[in-house]
């Protein structure tokens, strides 16, 4: 369901939408730019910022993601720290909305193939002109792989 603390509209700009996933540290959202009338992602950290370590690890990582930039990464447009008046925080990351579905739901229909081709297929993906592969790293490590497949 997403972090119910979290405002349906994020520094009076961010129209927060229905949930594209969750995890153990936030939750995604479908959204909309109002001021720039376009569809993005807003990543809700679970829970804010804590404290005021908490909340520099997650303004390093904003920071570390938005000097990222190549093909298969998200863009980063925007992140901010929304403050509530009983002293709690907002932390969020407004990301490129990459429409597609996602490998959980691909494995789901199609199975997982031979392990000795899962590279291959994540290499075809991301290099051929019929499908788009985004793939999100946080921290170094793959957390996920959005594949769009042509009709």
């Amino acid at each position: 369901m997403g972090d119910p603390a979290a405002p349906r509209v994020l520094r009076g700009r961010y129209r927060l939408g229905d949930v594209l996933g969750v995890g153990t540290h936030a939750t995604v959202y479908r959204a909309e730019d109002l001021l720039l009338r376009r569809g993005v992602a807003v990543k809700v950290i679970t829970g804010g910022a804590a404290d005021a370590a908490t909340l520099e690890a997650q303004e390093s990582e904003a920071r570390r993601l938005a000097g990222l930039t190549m093909h298969g990464l998200v863009t980063l447009f925007d992140v901010a720290v929304e403050r509530q008046a009983e002293g709690g925080a907002t932390v969020f990351l407004v990301l490129e909305l990459v429409e597609g579905t996602d490998l959980k739901r691909v494995l789901n229909v199609y199975g997982w193939p031979p392990f000795q081709y899962v590279g291959g297929y994540l290499v075809e993906a991301y290099y051929t002109k019929n499908h788009h592969a985004s793939f999100t790293f946080v921290k170094g490590k793959l957390v996920r792989i959005t594949i769009a497949l042509a009709d």
